[in-house]
């Protein structure tokens, strides 16, 4: 699991499904070097640059 800090926000990176990338646009965005996202916030699905700067977080994460 990799979580990342963009403009201030918290994302959590998706990697898409093997079979997804038979779509033309997940394989455009892939080859872009952009990165798909979750908005840990609002939990919103959205594309990051390649380019963007930003910051890893880690520590320890509970679920239950």
């Amino acid at each position: 699991m990799v979580i990342f800090k963009y403009k201030e926000r918290l994302f959590l990176r998706v990697l898409p499904a093997k079979r997804l990338f038979n779509s033309t646009t997940i394989w455009e965005v892939v080859n872009r070097g952009d990165i798909f996202a979750v908005d840990l916030e609002t939990f919103v699905f959205t594309v990051i640059p390649g380019k963007a700067t930003v910051e890893y977080v880690t520590g320890n994460v509970t679920v239950g």
